[in-house]
Parts: C-alpha cells; sequence; structure tokens
C-alpha cells in the first residue's frame, strides 16, 4: 500500500494521473510543457523549442519563478531528487544570472497576458 500512494504521490498532476504524461521526466530548463486542452479535456505536451531526433522531451515539475536553491529543495522534498539539467549545472554565477533572466521573461511574459486580457476584455 504504501509502494502504492508513493507512485500515486511522484505522478499525479494537480487534477489527477495522466498516464502517459507522467513518463516524461523533469528538467528546470525544459523542451516542452504540459498544457491543458480544453477543447479535448486532455492534458498535452507542447514543443517550446525544436527537439532534435534523439533528444531526450522534459517538462519542468516545478512553477518557472522559483530560483536554484528553492528549486532543488522542492524537487527532493517531493519527487526525491536532485536536478542536473543544464540549468542547474551551471556554474554559481551563472545559475544567479540565468535565474535573472528567467525572472524578467516570465515578468514579460506576464505583462504581455495582462495586456491581451484588457484589451480582449474591452472589445
Amino acid at each position: 500500500f504504501v509502494n502504492i500512494c508513493s507512485i500515486y504521490k511522484t505522478n499525479t498532476f494537480h487534477n489527477g494521473i495522466c498516464l502517459e504524461m507522467a513518463r516524461f521526466n523533469h528538467s528546470c530548463w525544459a523542451n516542452a510543457e504540459c498544457v491543458w486542452n480544453d477543447e479535448t479535456k486532455t492534458r498535452d505536451l507542447v514543443a517550446l523549442q525544436d527537439i532534435a531526433k534523439g533528444d531526450e522531451i522534459c517538462h519542468s515539475y516545478l512553477q518557472k519563478l522559483l530560483l536554484y536553491q528553492d528549486r532543488q529543495k522542492t524537487l527532493m522534498e517531493k519527487w526525491n531528487f536532485q536536478c542536473f539539467c543544464r540549468l542547474c549545472f551551471l556554474e554559481e554565477d551563472e545559475m544567479q544570472r540565468a535565474d535573472l533572466i528567467r525572472l524578467e521573461a516570465n515578468l514579460f511574459d506576464k505583462t504581455l497576458q495582462t495586456q491581451n486580457s484588457v484589451c480582449n476584455s474591452s472589445v
């Protein structure tokens, strides 16, 4: 029973178990993202960049705005592993720089989404 609970805990999404989606590995520097498809009522995986044949497809198990230490802590606490993706493998100053760049990009994305929402609601 404990084993079943562990498998469930490490393979669920906030809205249930997605058996095929749970098979993809994590990367803080993901090349794909899980999205909910309202039309088909399924969780889909969408490429964030071109993925070469033979490259592993990874999505992030985490929120986009977490810094290095917070990412590592959450991964260890929830999934019991340490990430060694290309973002986490950077030298200390490079990690801080990459984290800042990601924060800025996410803030920019949120600003655009807010502006689009305002524009769409006024039409």
